[in-house]
């Protein structure tokens, strides 16, 4: 080492990096992006010094002219690999992590606003923003944020704040239920959630809570702009609006595209028409909550002409359903009522709608929502046996979620007896379409095939739902006389590779979004209680290194959900010394929130042999290794080989990562490496004696 410590000022110095390693050692699990900034000045100095000592030692060297070349040569190799590498490898991934303001969708945005100054507009709206919280936040309140410009609120005394990617907010990287994630911020006094392009870091994404900002439990508070660029702001709990029937399910009410008339007496609401502000009448958003299918009323003033339209934001692929329900009015003046069946996605537990007017706006006078009963018809979370004769021919109606598309979709039917169909039709089958409904909506797969009408025990098996389409209902028909004893045992079941991925949720281990190579959803629902299940996730998944499961419960369900989530890397584990080949995770539910405690787990993992013969890993060094406070080696209970792959049958325990791994022999590599450096040493050594003189005769 050059560097002769002669102060115990070097002392500090050498310690100040040494701040993230403090803090872990306390208990901190995971050290943040934002932890880093701390250490980066230490690091600068220590990085400074070498080379200060070094243009010292210079000014008293005085050297020849060969002796300065090979200074300068040495010098300049220094300075372009030591010391760029060493802050790059510090900030980096700060930068990376930085955000940045998105620019408008409009390219003529400023063109048509003369006099508007881009940076002045832009910083103008933020500190908006943050004037509107300095008015909102009081004592004992905080706002949870990953922006870091906590200056502008309360003179950035930290008691106001509760910084999202800090301790306090490890619990809610956890937690998948936005209710519970309310209340949750609740109880550490947070009020306001603001979410910022400054503050979008690749962390902000590992946070269930995004998936539901704007959700009834998270509405919106404020937005000062339609494109977004100042952030915006989510109150934290549900506040019943005043034009919310006081029984429905939790309604909200986007911030921009309304316009409130709210008096003592009575309180209205309406939106923004297309003739008004072409912008703002794409903004006009609800926010209902969905746990079952709902049956959603609207009373609105039928005032005005033209029709309104309802669109259903599909937040798997982040577009819109456009004309999913349509409201026509006629100018009466008088009150009307339209209701409208809202299908919910598998998870999230709320859906948004859009509210378009293009001519007349829509006066709403008050929203009621409520999940569906009706005779013979269920959703697929909980599934029902009874026919229903208030149809003709007698029916069940299943009602399935929002689907991605692509979805495969089964259904077991044990009709005891009885003459039964199964059918899908897309779209959603109203309960005032009491006959005809064949007319109404394409048929997509039937059991008989026409034209047989109804047979014992029918079944559709592997149906592969057309990408274009979001809604189906499911019904079984009756063909036989219609007795009221009928009874009907369904088993049914939706497998998807997602492409809306979300990530693995094992207790206090942190996989981040990042780490996920492909998502598998698999749904079982049944009429009959089950304590086992055995699914097959490379049925849905080609890119999936799971072949099949078997899980056992503890406790009798008649719905769970499966999720195999494959990791292409670990990004905050260490994993098994090796080439990671694939690590998995299997999380299973009983719904939204209710993790499902699962005493076996059986698993089978199939490993390509091509990629072995790639990688030059021979059978042998392929190891697994399960995840438990450290990684421990896994042995199978079999290992086959058919079909180009290496099946491994293993039991897992509940709640943990297994990371196939290959043993990577590294010898050869080096023997060749260093082979290749010692034949191409003597040439190296003949051209620097035959350039070094022509460069310093120069």
């Amino acid at each position: 080492i050059a560097i002769k410590l002669r102060s115990w000022k070097w002392l500090l110095v050498l310690a100040w990096p040494t701040i993230p390693l403090l803090l872990a050692l306390t208990g901190l699990i995971w050290i943040f992006p934002r932890y880093f900034l701390l250490t980066i000045p230490g690091f600068s100095l220590i990085t400074a010094a070498p080379l200060a000592l070094t243009f010292s030692w210079m000014e008293r060297f005085q050297p020849s002219v060969r002796d300065g070349l090979k200074i300068s040569f040495a010098l300049m190799l220094l300075l372009f690999t030591a010391y760029p590498a060493l802050p790059y490898a510090l900030t980096g991934k700060n930068a990376i992590d930085a955000g940045y303001v998105p620019p408008p969708k409009d390219p003529l945005y400023y063109f048509k606003r003369p006099g508007l100054a881009v940076p002045s507009y832009y910083h103008g709206q933020v500190k908006e923003t943050w004037r509107w919280l300095e008015d909102k936040i009081s004592e004992h309140c905080r706002l949870a944020t990953m922006d870091s410009r906590l200056y502008y609120l309360k003179e950035g005394n930290p008691k106001y704040f509760l910084m999202l990617d800090g301790r306090e907010a490890w619990p809610l990287y956890f937690v998948d239920d936005p209710k519970a994630v309310s209340e949750l911020l609740a109880s550490l006094n947070v009020t306001y959630i603001y979410d910022s392009p400054a503050g979008r870091i690749p962390l902000w994404s590992d946070l269930p809570l995004t998936m539901y900002l704007g959700s009834p439990y998270l509405p919106e508070a404020y937005n000062p702009l339609p494109n977004g660029v100042a952030g915006t702001i989510y109150s934290v709990g549900y506040g019943r609006p005043p034009v919310v029937d006081e029984n429905s399910l939790p309604i909200a009410f986007s911030y921009l595209g309304w316009r409130w008339n709210v008096t003592d007496s009575y309180a209205t609401v309406s939106t923004i028409s297309e003739l008004e502000d072409r912008a703002l009448s794409d903004l006009s958003w609800l926010s209902i909550a969905t746990p079952t299918v709902v049956n959603l009323t609207i009373t609105y003033l039928d005032r005005g002409v033209g029709h309104d339209d309802i669109n259903y934001l599909n937040k798997y692929a982040n577009r819109w359903i456009e004309g999913y329900h349509i409201i026509r009015k006629s100018g009466t003046d008088s009150v009307a009522t339209t209701s409208l069946i809202l299908l919910p996605s598998v998870e999230l537990g709320y859906v948004n709608l859009g509210l378009h007017s293009h001519r007349d706006p829509l006066t709403i006078l008050k929203l009621h929502a409520e999940p569906l009963e009706v005779d013979g018809r269920c959703f697929y979370t909980n599934l029902t046996g009874s026919f229903t004769n208030q149809t003709s021919p007698p029916t069940l109606t299943i009602y399935l979620p929002l689907l991605e598309g692509g979805e495969r979709i089964s259904i077991w039917a044990e009709s005891h007896g009885a003459k039964v169909s199964l059918e899908i039709f897309e779209g959603v089958v109203y309960p005032w379409e009491r006959t005809g409904w064949w007319l109404n909506h394409s048929m997509l797969a039937r059991d008989p095939e026409l034209p047989v009408m109804g047979g014992e025990d029918p079944s559709i098996v592997g149906w592969k739902a057309p990408a274009d389409v979001n809604f189906v209902t499911a019904m079984a028909v009756l063909w036989d006389e219609y007795t009221g004893d009928e009874r009907l045992d369904l088993t049914l079941e939706i497998g998807d590779a997602r492409t809306f991925t979300t990530r693995p949720l094992p207790p206090n281990l942190l996989i981040r979004r990042s780490d996920v190579f492909s998502e598998t959803l698999i749904t079982r629902s049944s009429t009959k209680t089950f304590t086992a299940l055995t699914v097959t996730p490379s049925l849905y998944n080609d890119a999936t290194v799971v072949e099949n499961l078997t899980l056992s419960l503890f406790e009798e369900t008649c719905f769970l959900n499966i999720k195999v989530y494959d990791l292409k890397s670990l990004s905050l584990l260490d994993p098994p010394s090796g080439l990671l080949y694939r690590a998995v995770y299997v999380e299973a539910s009983q719904g939204l929130g209710e993790r499902a405690e699962v005493a076996n787990l059986t698993a089978t993992i199939k490993v390509d042999l091509d990629w072995l013969r790639d990688q030059c890993v021979n059978l042998e060094d392929l190891n697994l290794y399960v995840y438990n406070d450290g990684w421990r080696r896994l042995e199978p209970a079999d290992t086959y080989r058919a079909n180009g792959y290496l099946y491994f049958k293993v039991n897992l325990p509940s709640n943990t990562v297994v990371a196939v791994v290959a043993r990577f022999n590294n010898y050869p590599i080096l023997l060749l490496g260093g082979l290749c450096f010692i034949t191409a040493l003597p040439l190296i050594i003949a051209l620097s004696k035959r350039l070094y003189p022509r460069l310093t005769s120069r």
